[in-house]
C-alpha cells in the first residue's frame, strides 16, 4: 500500500514567462535532479459543449515505461501543459484502489503544506512556480516504477463561433507529451439536440458513431489513431446553433441568475442599404515552396468560398502572378454564383507564373482599389518567401503604406508555403519564411494573416482557406452592444477577449453576465459602417432561451477570477479570489486541486461517473466489507485494534500492516487463527518488524482485503 496524493496548481499572471511548453516527466522526488521522460499508457477526451465554453474531461494514465528506474521506487509524474488563458480549471480526480477519489479545492499555501509533507522531499520542493498565463501543472506521488497512475482533469475550453460552426480544439499537446506515442485514444462527445451531429475536423471531416448504453444513455464517439493524433489542428465542430446570428443561454437561480450570449454581428445587426463588400484575391504561386499545392487545388477552394462568404450583392476580381500584371477584370464582378464559376472556368490551365512578383502584385491591387471608390479588401495567397530579411520587408511595407495614403486598405495574406522554409532571427524572435513581412504588413493595415507552418499535409490548406475568407470577409467597423430584460437589467458582464465596449463588426462577441427581472432578453446594437450609422433591437422571448447548467456558473466565476488576477495582488483582491475559487471550484492562481487518498482525509467520490469507457463500481468497497477501532486513540505504549470481518471476507485473504506517512510499511501482523468468529484484535506497541522502537506521529493500520483496503489513523504519542 501506498498513500496517493495529486496536485493540480496555477501560477501568478504577473511571472515572467519563458514561454509556453507542455512535457511529461518522472522524477524520484529525493533525487530531483533526476528527471526522466514520461509515458501515458492510456488517454481519454469527453467533450460536452456547453455554449461559449466546451467542457473536456481528459483521463490520463502515467507510467515511467523504459525509464530505468530500479523496481519499488516511489517515483513522482510531473506533467507541465498549458491551455488558452480564457481557459478555466474545474476539476480534478485520482484513482486509488479502483475508485474515484474527487480532489478538494484549497488555497495554494496549505494544498503545497500538505503536499509537500507527504512527499517529504529532501531538498527545496520548488513544488509549483508558473511560467506564464496559461501554463499549468500537475503532480502525482507516488507512483512505484513498474506501476501506473489515472488521473482526470477537467477544463472549460473555449470554443471559436462563426455563424455556420463551433469549434473546440482538441489537446493534443498534452498527448503528444508522452515518451511512448499514444497509439488509440477514444473520443466521446456528449451534447444536446441543438449542436447537431459532431463532426471532426483537420482539414478533412472525420464522423462519429452514434452509441446507445443502457448505463450511460446517448453519447457521440470516435476512436482515433496514432496518425491523426499527430494531425495538426484537430478539433470538435458542431453546427452553430445560433438563430438569426444570436445564441443565449441561461441558469435560473434564486440568488444569482446568469446568462451566456454569442452574437455574430454581421448576422444579427440590421445594415443601412446598399452595404456591400469588395474583395480583389492577389495570386503568387512557387510550386518550389509547396508541396501537394496545384494551383487547380487552390483556385478551386478560393472559388466555393468566394460562392460561400459572399453575396450577389458583393464585388470581387482577381489579380496574376505573372510578366505584365493587371485586374482580370477592368471593373468590379457581382459576386453571384453564376459570375463567379464563369470567370473562374475562363482561367488557363495555370494561370499563374511560377516566378514571383510579389511586389507589383500588391501595388496592381492596391491601385484598382483606390481608383474604384476606395473600398474594398486585398487578399493575398502567396508561397513567397523572397522578403524574409529586415530591410527588404520593412522597405516593401513603407511602400505599399505610402501608395495607399490616406485610405487604409486591410490587406490579409494566406501564406501557404509548405516546404523550404527558411528563417532569420528578427527582434528577439524567430521568423520562417516572409512571416515577419505578413505579420507587420496585416497588422498596419487592419487586415489578417494564416499560414501553413507546422501544418504542412495537404488538407490543413482547406481549413485555412476557411479561416481567412471568415476574416477577410469580415465587416470591417465597430458595433456597441447593450444586453437587457424588457422588465429588468443585466449586469456583472464579462466579453471574451474584450477590455473596452466596443466590438468588432467582423468577430464574434462572446458575452457572460448576470440578469434580474423578466424576459424577454433583449440585445440593442448600434455602431457606424461605410460612414453609415446603423441600429436595432434583437428581443428573444423566454421559449427561446437555452438551458444552460451550473457550469455556466463556473464560467462566469472564471471570468471574474481573471479580471481579479489581472487587477493587483493587495491582500482584499487575494482573499475574494481564493473564496470565489473555492466556492465555484474554478482554480485560480492562488488555489489549488489536491486528491488526497482516504487515509488522508479524502474521499471516495461515489456519485463520480467514468464517461470514458471505463465502469467503476459505485458501491463503498469498505461498506459491509470490515470494521476498524482502535483503543486508546493517541495511545503511548500500546494500541489494540478491533477488527471484524463480514462473511464476505476470508482473514486467510487479508494482510493486516501499520505504515508511516511515506507509505512505508513499517510493521506487519501474522494472520488471525479464527474460531468461529470474524472477530479479533491485535496489538501495537510502536515498533517496527525487527522490534525496533519507533519514533512518535502519525501511522495507519491497514488492512488490505481482495475487495479493497481499509485504513485507521493511528496517533503514537511518545
Amino acid at each position: 500500500m501506498r498513500l496517493f496524493i495529486a496536485l493540480l496548481f496555477c501560477m501568478l499572471a504577473s511571472i515572467p514567462s519563458f514561454g509556453q511548453y507542455t512535457q511529461l516527466q518522472v522524477l524520484d522526488p529525493q533525487r530531483n535532479w533526476d528527471r526522466r521522460s514520461g509515458t501515458i499508457e492510456e488517454a481519454a477526451i469527453v467533450m460536452k459543449p456547453q455554449g461559449i465554453y466546451t467542457l473536456v474531461d481528459l483521463y490520463l494514465t502515467f507510467s515511467a515505461r523504459d525509464q530505468g528506474f530500479d523496481a519499488g521506487r516511489n517515483l513522482e509524474v510531473v506533467l507541465d501543459f498549458h491551455l488558452p488563458i480564457e481557459a478555466h480549471m474545474v476539476d480534478s480526480w485520482l484513482w486509488f484502489n479502483g475508485q474515484i477519489i474527487k480532489a478538494e479545492m484549497m488555497d495554494r499555501w496549505t494544498a503545497t503544506l500538505v503536499y509537500e509533507e507527504i512527499v517529504g522531499r529532501n531538498q527545496d520542493p520548488s513544488i509549483l512556480y508558473k511560467e506564464g498565463n496559461g501554463q499549468y501543472q500537475l503532480r502525482i506521488f507516488p507512483m512505484e516504477a513498474e506501476a501506473s497512475r489515472k488521473v482526470k482533469i477537467s477544463y472549460l475550453m473555449p470554443a471559436q463561433w462563426s455563424a455556420q460552426q463551433v469549434s473546440t480544439a482538441l489537446p493534443l499537446d498534452i498527448l503528444a507529451s508522452s515518451w511512448h506515442p499514444l497509439q488509440t485514444v477514444n473520443l466521446r462527445v456528449w451534447q444536446e439536440q441543438e449542436w447537431g451531429t459532431p463532426e471532426l475536423e483537420s482539414g478533412a471531416s472525420l464522423a462519429l458513431d452514434r452509441i446507445t448504453d443502457p448505463d450511460q444513455g446517448s453519447f457521440w464517439e470516435k476512436s482515433l489513431t496514432a496518425d491523426q493524433l499527430a494531425s495538426s489542428g484537430l478539433k470538435l465542430v458542431n453546427a452553430s446553433p445560433a438563430k438569426n446570428g444570436v445564441y443565449v443561454g441561461i441558469l435560473g437561480d434564486p440568488a444569482n441568475s446568469f446568462y451566456q450570449m454569442v452574437l455574430i454581428p454581421e448576422e444579427a445587426a440590421t445594415f443601412p442599404a446598399g452595404t456591400t463588400r469588395k474583395m480583389m484575391l492577389v495570386f503568387d504561386y512557387n510550386s518550389d515552396n509547396v508541396n501537394g499545392v496545384s494551383q487547380s487545388y487552390l483556385l478551386n477552394q478560393m472559388k466555393q468560398q468566394l460562392k460561400e462568404r459572399l453575396t450577389p450583392q458583393d464585388s470581387f476580381n482577381l489579380i496574376f502572378s505573372n510578366l505584365f500584371i493587371e485586374p482580370w477584370s477592368e471593373v468590379w464582378l457581382p459576386a453571384d454564383p453564376q459570375t463567379i464559376d464563369a470567370t473562374f472556368a475562363a482561367l488557363a490551365a495555370e494561370p499563374i507564373a511560377e516566378y514571383s512578383n510579389l511586389p507589383s502584385l500588391l501595388a496592381e491591387g492596391i491601385q484598382f482599389i483606390n481608383e474604384t471608390g476606395g473600398s474594398g479588401t486585398l487578399l493575398l495567397a502567396a508561397s513567397n518567401d523572397d522578403f524574409d530579411d529586415l530591410q527588404s520587408a520593412n522597405t516593401l511595407v513603407e511602400d505599399l503604406l505610402n501608395l495607399m495614403g490616406d485610405n487604409q486598405i486591410p490587406i490579409n495574406i494566406l501564406d501557404y508555403q509548405n516546404r523550404n522554409i527558411g528563417g532569420t532571427w528578427i527582434g528577439n524572435r524567430y521568423y520562417r519564411g516572409n512571416e515577419y513581412l505578413y505579420t507587420n504588413l496585416s497588422q498596419l493595415t487592419g487586415g489578417e494573416f494564416v499560414n501553413q507552418i507546422n501544418c504542412c499535409p495537404t488538407p490543413s490548406l482547406d481549413e485555412n482557406v476557411v479561416s481567412i475568407f471568415g476574416m477577410a470577409t469580415g465587416l470591417q467597423g465597430q458595433i456597441d452592444i447593450y444586453t437587457g430584460l424588457a422588465e429588468g437589467f443585466c449586469y456583472q458582464r464579462y466579453t471574451l477577449g474584450q477590455t473596452g465596449d466596443i466590438s468588432s463588426l467582423n468577430k464574434p462577441i462572446r458575452q457572460f453576465g448576470k440578469y434580474n427581472g423578466q424576459f424577454p432578453f433583449h440585445i440593442e446594437l448600434a455602431g457606424e459602417y461605410q460612414n453609415n450609422f446603423f441600429g436595432n433591437v434583437v428581443s428573444i422571448p423566454e421559449n427561446e432561451l437555452i438551458q444552460s447548467d451550473s457550469f455556466l456558473n463556473e464560467a462566469w466565476t472564471g471570468q471574474l477570477i481573471q479580471q481579479l488576477e489581472q487587477s493587483g495582488g493587495d491582500n482584499g483582491t487575494i482573499s475574494n479570489i481564493i473564496n470565489q475559487s473555492i466556492d465555484a471550484r474554478v482554480l485560480s492562481i492562488y488555489t489549488a486541486l489536491i486528491a488526497l487518498e482516504p487515509s488522508q482525509g479524502g474521499e471516495i467520490c461515489l456519485e463520480c461517473v467514468d464517461e470514458s469507457g471505463e465502469v467503476v463500481s459505485t458501491e463503498d468497497p469498505l461498506e459491509d466489507l470490515l470494521m476498524l477501532e482502535a483503543f486508546p486513540n493517541p495511545f503511548k505504549e500500546k494500541v489494540n485494534i478491533r477488527v471484524q470481518l463480514s462473511d464476505k471476507v476470508r482473514s486467510e485473504d487479508c494482510d493486516f500492516s501499520i505504515f508511516n506517512l511515506m507509505g512505508q510499511q513499517v510493521f506487519s501482523f501474522a494472520k488471525p487463527n479464527l474460531t468461529g468468529t470474524n472477530e479479533f484484535n491485535f496489538t501495537w506497541e510502536g515498533q517496527s518488524s525487527t522490534g525496533v522502537a519507533l519514533a512518535g506521529g502519525i501511522y495507519f493500520f491497514v488492512a488490505a482485503t481482495p475487495n479493497g483496503q481499509a485504513h485507521l489513523r493511528l496517533n503514537y504519542v511518545k
